[in-house]
C-alpha cells in the first residue's frame, strides 16, 4: 500500500513527530510504501519526506489555497492508496484531499476545542464545556490559553470552528484513548465516527539493568508548558528529605519559569535542564533514572512519554488526569496521584526512591505490559483495517456508507 503521512510536526523531540516517525518506520517495516509531507522548518529531507513550509497552518483562504497547492501536487506524484492526515489546520487543505484520495485523520489533542487542552488554567480543572461562542469569553476568564490578546483568543475559537467543521467531514477520526473520544462525544461526534486506536513504542532491544541504589534519580520528559506540570513536580521534590536529582529533558516556554521556581523553593542545584535530547540520549536518561514522573495538570490525552518509560523498564508516577489510567496501572506499573496532591507525588516518588526492589518489579511489570498492549505490531494491524475501511467507502458508489 501506498501511504501519505501529512504532519505539522516532525521534529524527532515533539510527541506526534516522534509518533509519526516511528510509524513511518512501522509501515515501511511492514512492506509499505510512505510519504511524509511534514512542515518542519529547516528539517533537511530524508528519503520518502518533503519538507513544505507552514502547509499545515490556519491561515486565511487564499493563504490556504496556496499552501494546498504544493502539498497536493507532492500527492498527486505519489499517488497514495490513502493519506493518513497527522495535525493539520489546513481545512481547505482537507477537503480537497477527502475529494481526490481515500483519507482519514488522527486528533492528537482536542482539536475540537478552541485552546486544544481542555483545561481551565485560573480554576486548576478541565473543561467540560463544548465548543461554542461562549468559549470566547471563557477562554479569557477562565484562561483557557494563557495570551490574554483579544486577537489571539478569537482566532483561536475560528479555528476551533473550522476544525469541527471539517472533521465533521472526515470519514474516520483517530483517537488514542477512550478519555478524549468520550470529550469528542461530548462536544457533538458520533460514537461510530471516532476509532480509539492507542499509540505504541518501540521496545529498546534490551531491558536496561537497575540503576545504582544510590541514584535516587527522577526523570520529567516533555514540553516544558504550564499544562506539562513540571512546577508541580518541583513543588513535590523540594519536600523529599532524601537525597534526589531531577534531570528535565525537554524545552519549551515555560523554562525559565521552571528554572525560577526551583531556585525559589532551593533545589536548582539539584535539578539539570537538559533540553530536547536524540534518542540515544533519551536512553542514557533513562538508564540513570530510578523513576519517571508524569505531573500533567490537564486531562492528558494519553501521556505517551509513560509508554516509553515502561518500555525501558521504568516505573512512573503520574497525577491521575484525562487518559493517563489508561496505561498506568496504579501500584503494578507505578502510582496513580490524586491530581494536582503534590504531597501525595512526593510521597509515591520516596517510595520509589527508598526501595530498589519496587522500583524493579514495577519497572518490570511496565515492560511486560508494552510488550503486550502497545506494540508497533498490533498498532500496525488496527491501523491497516481502518485504512481498508476508509479505501472501500471511498471507492463505493454511494460515499456516506460508515466506516465500521
Amino acid at each position: 500500500m501506498r501511504i501519505a503521512q501529512l504532519t505539522q510536526d516532525w521534529s524527532a523531540g515533539g510527541g506526534v513527530g516522534r509518533y509519526v516517525r516511528d510509524l513511518t518506520e512501522a509501515l515501511r517495516a511492514a512492506g509499505h510504501e510512505v510519504l511524509v509531507v511534514h512542515a518542519a522548518g529547516g528539517a533537511a529531507d530524508e528519503s520518502g519526506s518533503c519538507a513544505i513550509a507552514d502547509f499545515a497552518a490556519f491561515a486565511d483562504e487564499a493563504t490556504s489555497r496556496e499552501r494546498a497547492a504544493a502539498v497536493l501536487a507532492a500527492l498527486d506524484r505519489f499517488g497514495p492508496d490513502v493519506v493518513h492526515l497527522q495535525s493539520n489546520n489546513n481545512f481547505l487543505l482537507e477537503a480537497e484531499i477527502r475529494r481526490r484520495y481515500p483519507s482519514l485523520k488522527t486528533l492528537h489533542v482536542y482539536d475540537f476545542c478552541p485552546s486544544g487542552n481542555k483545561y481551565h488554567h485560573a480554576l486548576r480543572r478541565p473543561c467540560h464545556h463544548p465548543t461554542s461562542p461562549l468559549c470566547v469569553p471563557r477562554m479569557a476568564y477562565k484562561r483557557c490559553v494563557l495570551d490574554k490578546r483579544p486577537a489571539v483568543i478569537v482566532r483561536a475559537y475560528r479555528r476551533a470552528v473550522a476544525a469541527n467543521r471539517s472533521n465533521a467531514g472526515s470519514p474516520a477520526l483517530i483517537v488514542a484513548s477512550e478519555h478524549v473520544r468520550r470529550a469528542a462525544m461530548a462536544s457533538g461526534y458520533t460514537a461510530a465516527h471516532v476509532h480509539t486506536l492507542p499509540y505504541f513504542t518501540v521496545l529498546p532491544s534490551r531491558t536496561l539493568p537497575p540503576p545504582p541504589p544510590a541514584s535516587a534519580t527522577v526523570l520529567f520528559s516533555g514540553r516544558l508548558v504550564r499544562e506539562k506540570g513540571l512546577h508541580a513536580l518541583l513543588a513535590a521534590v523540594a519536600t523529599i528529605d532524601r537525597p534526589w536529582t531531577l534531570l528535565v529533558a525537554g524545552d519549551g516556554m515555560d523554562r525559565p519559569y521552571a528554572v525560577r521556581v526551583a531556585q525559589r523553593l532551593g533545589v536548582a542545584d539539584r535539578v539539570r535542564f537538559l533540553g530536547w535530547l536524540d534518542r540515544d540520549d533519551v536512553a542514557r536518561c533513562y538508564a540513570e533514572a530510578t523513576v519517571v514522573a508524569v505531573p500533567s495538570v490537564w486531562p492528558e490525552p494519553f501521556g505517551i512519554v509513560g509508554l516509553e518509560a515502561m518500555a525501558f523498564g521504568r516505573p512512573v508516577v503520574a497525577f491521575d488526569v484525562g487518559a493517563i489510567s489508561e496505561w498506568l496501572a496504579d501500584d503494578e506499573t507505578g502510582f496513580l496521584v490524586p491530581a494536582g496532591d503534590v504531597g501525595a507525588m512526593a510521597d509515591r516518588l520516596t517510595r520509589v526512591l527508598a526501595d530498589p526492589a519496587l522500583a524493579a518489579s514495577l519497572g518490570a511489570r511496565g515492560r511486560a505490559r508494552v510488550e503486550r498492549d502497545f506494540s508497533p505490531g498490533g498498532h500496525v494491524g488496527r491501523l491497516l483495517h481502518l485504512y481498508a475501511d476508509v479505501t472501500s467507502a471511498f471507492r463505493a458508489p454511494d460515499r456516506r456508507v460508515p466506516v465500521s
